[in-house]
């Protein structure tokens, strides 16, 4: 996945605030309609049963998949032409449906597998386009049974992100003049998501620079804690990180078609470089989170666990973004 970088550029963009509004669409023409919930993640499944009850003796059952996501601004449904693979809960194997033309109409899984009183889920998205999302689990107990969500998530890029020092002028990069002694120094990023969701759940910031100039930079703001040690490097390895640079990572919540989040950052200083025309730089990198298929799980990740390649949206890189001049 190739990064998106940014070149020093100060952009004045007019802020869009809007919020992601998800729903539930209803499967029309079968005869009933059940709603489940995914491990309490809000995520919805509506599951419709038709053609009487499932019986071993009248062949496989029939399974159908259908995914949705709903875009705020204008309220249109939009029934998403995106992968889908379905997993029998016990069972490893997973199989993937066949989708039918036009493309609202779904996936159709031509089942030569899928038992009556087995228990089946799905998962959405290639991660590219879509995130990957999975439905609640759903027992099979009719001939045929619609399979829908309406949690889909697009994924969109992130805006330009933008940092400001104390004067609180926002721009792609800022500079601190004069720094002596070890202050501690303040300032705030800010990022804005397009059209669309950016990250599953969260995203990362991921501060580098060289400990020699600086003691640690940490962050703050609604919903920012320290990358937990069990998620693992959100900075992939084609990521220009020098090697004298250490990195500290925080969790920030997702963001979705045109929210925005402003974070609070604090860089401690150390003994600056006593040139006053060389800046010590810190480097910036934002990063999805994405969901991974590992052993017919949904595992939250940024990076992918056998490649080492960037997942998602391509990771943004902001080489010295922020500056200090002694």
């Amino acid at each position: 996945m190739a990064k998106k970088v940014y070149n020093n550029k100060n952009p004045h963009p007019g802020w869009i605030i809007g919020g992601m509004v998800l729903v539930l669409v209803l499967v029309v023409g079968f005869f009933t309609n059940w709603t489940f919930s995914l491990n309490g993640s809000g995520a919805k499944t509506t599951v419709s049963l038709s053609g009487g009850a499932c019986q071993i003796a009248s062949g496989y059952p029939k399974l159908k998949f259908a995914g949705t996501y709903t875009v705020p601004s204008n309220g249109t449904v939009i029934q998403a032409a995106t992968n889908v693979i379905g997993f029998v809960v016990g069972n490893a194997t997973s199989f993937t449906g066949t989708l039918i033309t036009p493309a609202g109409t779904g996936y159709v899984y031509s089942n030569q597998t899928v038992n009556c009183g087995q228990t089946v889920f799905a998962v959405f998205g290639d991660n590219l386009n879509y995130y990957q999302t999975g439905t609640s689990q759903v027992q099979i107990t009719a001939a045929s049974t619609a399979i829908t969500t309406g949690q889909l998530l697009k994924i969109a890029a992130l805006q330009t992100p933008l940092v400001a020092n104390t004067l609180g002028l926002f721009a792609s990069t800022t500079s601190y003049y004069g720094v002596t002694g070890s202050p501690t120094l303040n300032g705030k990023l800010y990022l804005a998501a397009g059209a669309g969701q950016y990250g599953v759940g969260e995203i990362s910031v991921t501060y580098a620079y060289n400990t020699t100039e600086i003691n640690k930079v940490t962050m703050t703001g609604p919903g920012v804690s320290p990358l937990p040690s069990t998620v693992g490097s959100p900075v992939p390895p084609t990521a220009n990180v020098p090697s004298q640079f250490t990195t500290s990572s925080y969790q920030v919540p997702s963001l979705s078609w045109s929210n925005y989040t402003t974070l609070a950052y604090q860089i401690q200083t150390a003994a600056l470089n006593s040139n006053t025309v060389i800046n010590n730089p810190i480097n910036v990198f934002i990063n999805d989170q994405v969901n991974y298929i590992q052993n017919g799980q949904l595992d939250p990740l940024y990076i992918n666990p056998n490649s080492k390649l960037d997942m998602g949206e391509a990771y943004t890189s902001v080489n010295a973004m922020i500056n200090i001049y002694s």
